[in-house]
């Protein structure tokens, strides 16, 4: 199961407005450990999805989210509630 990726366009409707708890991983296609952790991630969503929002920001096509959120180096997770 893939984790869903959010944008400038999207993420208030996406993350902001939504109810509960929200993962945020902030990576990028090129990055390996972004992809190490997207794995682990995607193995748990069975069990977190109905819990959590989980969705992806790519940095190299969100730089205003990335810059906003001071995010310095990838993968950086953030929880939002």
């Amino acid at each position: 199961m893939a984790i869903d990726v959010v944008d400038e366009t999207n993420f208030q409707k996406e993350i902001v407005e939504k109810d509960g708890l929200a993962m945020i991983i902030f990576s990028a296609v090129w990055c390996g450990p972004c992809k190490q952790l997207s794995k682990v991630v995607e193995s748990m969503m069975p069990d977190l999805e109905t819990k959590i929002t989980i969705r992806k920001v790519m940095v190299d096509d969100s730089p205003k989210l990335s810059n906003d959120f001071g995010v310095r180096s990838i993968p950086t997770t953030i929880f939002m509630h």
